[in-house]
C-alpha cells in the first residue's frame, strides 16, 4: 500500500507540470 502512494507522490509533480505547461501555451 505504501509504494503505490510514494509513486503517485512522484506523479502528482509531473501532471502538475504538464498542467502548468497547458496552461501557459
Amino acid at each position: 500500500m505504501s509504494k503505490p502512494q510514494i509513486c503517485l507522490k512522484i506523479e502528482t509533480p509531473k501532471r502538475k507540470k504538464k498542467t502548468d505547461l497547458i496552461q501557459s501555451l
